[in-house]
C-alpha cells in the first residue's frame, strides 16, 4: 500500500481515510506501520480514525498501543476505541420507574393524533407544543406501546434560547430512578439540533457536557451508547432532552425492505388512524410504495381487509415481503398495476388511504395525470359516507382536482411536517356524507 509512504502529508491522509473504509487483508498492518512512522500531526488523527473504522480485533489491539501526541490525536483515539467497543447493553427499566418530566416526540400537525392513540392504550397525554406531547405513564413498555411518537423522552434542562452553557451546567439527570443498569455508568451520544455552529463552538459544548454528566455516570460514547443527550436550540428556549435508546423497538420490525420515498412509519401509523372509519371493511391503497400504510391500517381493525397497488416492481417486492413479515398476507393483497387505472381497483371500497408520489420514484411523471385519474377512481369507488386520507407535498394540484370533484368534501385539510418537508393532507368524504 505504497500510498501511505507517499511525499505528500495529504496524500498519506487520503490513502489513510481510503484504507480504512475499504479494509482488506493487510490493511491494520499497514496503518500500525505508518501510524509509527508518521511526524505530521494532522495526518496521525486520520489514521487513528481509519483503524476505527476497520473496527476487527486487529484495530483494537493497534489502538490499544497508541500513545496520543496532540489533542486532536487524543480526539480521534477516543472516538475509534469506542466505536470498536462492545454494544452498550445490561440496561433496563425499572419496574416502578415514571416521572413528571416525561415526554414524547410527535409528528409535526398530527399531535392530536398521538394524543388519541395514549388515550386508547389508558396512558395520560397533554400537548405542550408543536411536535410535543407530555405522557404520565409507566416507562417499562412505554415505547413500543406508542407507534404514533417517534421517541419518549426527558426534559432534563430548559433555559433561555441559544445559552448553551448555562443549560448544560442547570440539568440535572436522575437516570438512576429510571433505568436499572450493571454498572455505575450510561453512555450516551450528543448531539446539537437545530442551530449551525462551526467546529470548535462544537467542541467547546461537548467538552462542557461532557465535564457535566460525567460525574453522573454519564460517558459521551457516539457509537455504543443507551441514551441520547439532545441539545435542541429552538427559538424560545433552549432544551435539553434525555431520550432512552437501550430498548429494542419493535413496532415496525416487519420493514424489512424499503423503497424511495418511502413515507416515515410514525407518520403512516398517524394517517391510518386519521382515515379509520367506524364501519370500513375494504381499504385501497392505490400507490403503495413499501406497503407501511396499509400494514398500519390493518394493524387497528382485524375485520378490515386491504389493497395495495403500485405500478413499480421493486415496490412490489419490498411490499409483499413486508407484508409477509406483519404475517398479514391472508388480509393484504398486493398488486403491480397502475394506481391510476380504474382496472386495477376494487368495484368498491369503504377506505383510502395514499401516500401519493411527489415525483421522485413513479414512473409516470405526468403527476397531474396520474392525481387526476387516482381521484376519480376514488370518487367512482369509494362508498357512500366512505373516507380518504391523501398525503402529498403538491398541494396545488390536488387542491384544483379536488374544487372540481364535488362528489368528494373535505373533512378536513393539514400540512404535517416530516423530514423536514411540509407535505399537505386532506381527509375527504363522499359528498353524500357531510356530517
Amino acid at each position: 500500500m505504497p500510498e501511505l509512504t507517499d511525499e505528500s502529508p495529504l496524500g498519506r491522509r487520503i490513502a489513510a481515510i481510503a484504507l480504512g473504509k475499504r479494509g482488506g487483508p493487510g490493511a491494520v498492518a499497514a496503518l500500525r506501520a505508518a501510524l509509527a512512522r508518521e511526524d505530521v500531526l494532522w495526518v496521525r488523527p486520520s489514521m487513528i480514525l481509519a483503524l476505527g473504522k476497520i473496527g476487527d480485533d486487529d484495530a483494537r489491539a493497534a489502538l490499544a498501543d497508541v500513545e496520543p501526541r496532540s489533542e486532536a490525536e487524543s480526539e480521534a483515539l477516543r472516538k475509534a476505541r469506542d466505536r470498536v467497543s462492545a454494544p452498550a447493553t445490561g440496561f433496563a427499566w425499572r419496574s416502578d420507574a415514571t416521572s413528571d418530566r416525561l415526554f414524547a416526540s410527535v409528528p409535526l400537525g398530527l399531535e392530536d393524533v398521538a394524543i388519541a392513540e395514549a388515550a386508547e392504550r389508558t396512558i395520560e397525554a397533554s400537548l405542550v407544543r408543536r411536535g410535543v406531547i407530555a405522557l404520565r405513564a409507566p416507562l417499562p413498555g412505554l415505547r413500543n406501546a406508542l407507534r404514533c411518537a417517534y421517541d419518549v423522552r426527558f426534559l432534563i434542562a430548559e433555559g433561555a434560547p441559544g445559552a448553551f452553557t448555562e443549560t448544560i451546567a442547570n440539568a440535572r439527570v436522575p437516570w438512576h430512578e429510571w433505568i436499572r443498569s450493571e454498572s455505575d455508568a450510561l453512555p450516551y451520544r450528543f448531539s446539537l439540533e437545530n442551530v449551525r455552529v462551526t467546529r470548535q463552538q462544537f467542541s467547546d459544548v461537548l467538552r462542557l457536557a461532557r465535564e457535566t454528566f460525567a460525574p453522573l455516570g454519564l460517558i459521551d460514547s457516539p457509537s455504543n451508547y443507551a441514551a441520547m443527550l439532545r441539545v435542541e436550540a429552538d427559538a424560545d428556549a433552549t432544551r435539553i432532552w434525555f431520550v432512552p435508546t437501550f430498548e429494542p423497538d419493535e413496532r415496525f420490525a416487519y420493514r424489512l425492505a424499503d423503497v424511495g420515498a418511502s413515507i416515515n412509519p410514525v407518520v403512516g401509523a398517524c394517517l391510518a388512524r386519521l382515515v379509520r372509519g367506524k364501519a370500513s371493511r375494504i381499504v385501497v391503497d392505490p400507490t403503495c410504495g413499501s406497503g407501511t400504510l396499509l400494514i398500519e391500517r390493518a394493524l387497528l381493525d382485524s375485520d378490515v381487509m386491504l389493497s395495495g397497488i403500485d405500478i413499480s416492481p421493486t415496490s412490489i417486492r419490498a411490499a409483499t415481503g413486508n407484508v409477509i413479515a406483519a404475517r398479514l398476507a391472508a388480509r393484504i393483497a398486493i398488486r403491480q398495476a397502475d394506481g391510476g387505472d380504474s382496472a386495477a381497483w376494487p368495484d368498491r371500497c369503504d377506505e383510502v388511504l395514499a401516500n401519493l408520489p411527489f415525483g421522485n420514484r413513479t414512473e409516470d411523471r405526468n403527476l397531474d395525470g396520474l392525481y387526476r385519474r387516482v381521484v376519480g377512481n376514488i370518487g367512482c369507488t369509494l362508498a357512500p359516507g366512505g373516507r380518504a386520507l391523501l398525503y402529498t407535498a403538491h398541494t396545488k394540484t390536488l387542491i384544483a382536482l379536488l374544487r372540481r370533484t364535488p362528489q368528494l368534501a373535505v373533512r378536513e385539510e393539514r400540512r404535517v411536517e416530516s423530514g423536514g418537508l411540509q407535505v399537505g393532507l386532506w381527509l375527504l368524504v363522499k359528498a353524500s356524507d357531510r356530517r
